[in-house]
């Protein structure tokens, strides 16, 4: 069973993406970060980190600051050198980010290696960076 915390102030939509997931994802485990005492919570967090985004505006339905609750939260994030992904969007878009992030932090695709590209002639990245500088290179002499 796959572990995923989530955490963010309250009127961004934690409590709704939660919901969601446990309904389109039985096979996690949700633990929700309280935004008081993250450190706490964090402590005992593993898996995918899953932050959410200020979609809407800096206040939420009670009148708090959640842009400084984002704030704090990406703070500890950093300083307990926690990966973290932000989810935006609203409603079934937040969810389809999240399921996205999750497929990629949980082996969905290989996010364990690097992109690398590829030319399709030859398979030398740099062969288009030569070829296109040596053209600029003509162009100014």
């Amino acid at each position: 069973m796959l572990q995923v915390t989530l955490l963010g102030a309250r009127g961004t939509g934690i409590e709704q993406l939660a919901a969601r997931l446990r309904a389109a994802r039985p096979d996690i485990r949700l633990t929700i970060v309280d935004e008081h005492q993250p450190e706490a919570t964090m402590a005992v967090a593993c898996g995918p980190v899953l932050l959410m985004g200020l979609d809407g505006g800096p206040q939420d339905d009670a009148g708090r600051d959640a842009a400084g609750i984002d704030q704090r939260l990406r703070q500890q994030l950093g300083r307990t050198g926690t990966a973290f992904r932000v989810i935006y969007g609203q409603g079934p878009e937040r969810l389809l980010n999240a399921l996205a992030a999750l497929d990629e932090t949980s082996g969905g695709s290989d996010s364990t290696r690097p992109w690398v590209w590829s030319c399709d002639n030859c398979s030398d990245p740099q062969c288009e960076r030569r070829l296109l500088s040596d053209l600029l290179s003509q162009r100014a002499a």
